[in-house]
């Protein structure tokens, strides 16, 4: 209970000393100051470690700036000499301290002023306090997590004077330093909050102080992985035509932040769906004239995958081919039609033969002949003949291919008709 300052009543004593009738002094006494603490009371408990508020009123006849107070426990200085301090009409002498072992201490304050000094003290107690406990559940030592993934720490904490909505929580990280928690414990002890950590390997550790100061806390290291960047990556040949093989090119690539290894992964697509993965090529005789063919490649670095570099190209046509041309007969007399016989024709696709026809006459090629037979009027004995075959389909023209040249022969007399009569 507090305690109001008593009325300051001025008791002036008069010694009169008559020394004579006519000889007479009046000298006026101070009262020293008085002093009553007031908080906290005498048989309080407190923890150790514990910060606790001694307040005290002082009755003083002199001005609050001439009034000093100090408090001792024991030999122990707990504040220093300081002048006090008037609230609400009331001159207060306070000071805040703790004690860092148990035990009972007399706590005293001295106040002084111009009149004089006075005591008073004030019995507590200090009983030992435990630091509180906490519990890592989440995350697990060696956990892995993706970039940008949210890490829940929760733990369980608890104190054995403090309930645990009073304890206070610290999250750091070896590698981003104080986490900046701001969840409290439930009335049950239980603590979760998420937070986004950079890459690397952290020791976090989960810190919970008690009202008294005290600490408990608990740790564990874990991994937040980068994934690797998407590497650039090409088709050869470009173009590609029908029956040709596919390979996937990597032009540059992929880069991982951790510095670890990678390996790519390889996906096939043909006209949108999937044909083959794991393999960076496509073998001959699979693509056609039209298709339209896609390779996705990924790199890992053992933990995630990164984005795929990706890489198309709309399959070609591949032009027909003959092997050869012969000329038929190959020793023609002036009366022989000479006819052109390609050899071998082949197309990827499948399209009809055709051929486009080129006759060297006498090394001078006549334009007017386009068809696959060089007629017999045009020729006579020693001209010389060739012919250029070149296949095409409706996309492409192949490669030409042209016959040996040939000489005309002189052709024999026709046998005469012999009529006997």
């Amino acid at each position: 209970m507090t305690t109001p300052p008593r009325k300051l009543l001025l008791l002036p004593l008069l010694l009169i000393a008559a020394t004579s009738c006519s000889d007479k002094s009046v000298t006026v006494l101070s009262s020293p100051p008085a002093v009553t603490i007031v908080e906290p009371s005498g048989g309080s408990s407190f923890f150790e470690d514990q910060e606790i508020l001694f307040r005290a009123l002082i009755e003083s006849e002199a001005a609050v700036e001439d009034i000093e107070h100090e408090w001792l426990a024991g030999s122990l200085a707990l504040c220093d000499s300081a002048a006090a301090e008037e609230i609400d009409g009331s001159i207060v002498a306070t000071c805040y301290a703790s004690f860092p072992e148990a035990g009972s201490y007399a706590v005293g304050v001295s106040v002084s002023d111009p009149n004089g000094r006075a005591t008073a003290v004030v019995e507590i107690t200090i009983s030992y306090n435990n630091p509180p406990t906490v519990t890592l559940n989440t995350p697990a030592s060696g956990d892995t997590f993706q970039a940008g993934e949210l890490v829940v720490v929760s733990a369980a904490v608890d104190d054995a004077e403090d309930e645990p909505s009073e304890l206070s929580v610290r999250v750091e990280s070896s590698l981003d330093g104080d986490l900046g928690a701001s969840g409290s414990p439930t009335t049950g002890g239980d603590y979760s909050e998420g937070f986004t950590l950079s890459s690397g390997s952290h020791l976090l550790k989960v810190t919970v102080t008690d009202t008294s100061g005290k600490t408990g806390e608990d740790s564990v290291t874990i991994s937040v992985n980068s994934a690797p960047s998407a590497p650039v990556v090409s088709i050869t040949p470009d173009p590609a035509r029908s029956d040709e093989g596919l390979q996937a090119n990597i032009d540059t690539p992929a880069t991982d932040p951790d510095g670890d290894t990678l390996t790519y992964t390889y996906t096939w697509y043909r006209d949108g769906a999937e044909y083959a993965s794991g393999v960076p090529s496509i073998s001959p005789n699979i693509v056609t004239r039209d298709e339209y063919w896609e390779v996705r490649v990924a790199a890992s670095d053992g933990v995630d995958t990164g984005p795929a570099g990706v890489a198309g190209l709309t399959i070609a046509n591949r032009p027909p081919v003959v092997e050869s041309v012969s000329l038929s007969p190959a020793s023609p007399g002036e009366l022989d039609d000479v006819v052109a016989v390609p050899q071998n024709w082949s197309d990827a696709e499948g399209d009809p033969e055709r051929y486009r026809y080129q006759w060297t006459y006498n090394g001078v090629v006549d334009g007017s002949e386009t068809r696959d037979t060089f007629p017999a009027d045009k020729t006579s004995r020693g001209d010389t003949l060739q012919v250029t075959v070149t296949p095409y389909d409706d996309y492409d023209d192949g490669t030409p291919v042209s016959s040996s040249v040939i000489t005309v022969q002189n052709s024999p007399p026709t046998a005469p008709v012999v009529v006997i009569s």
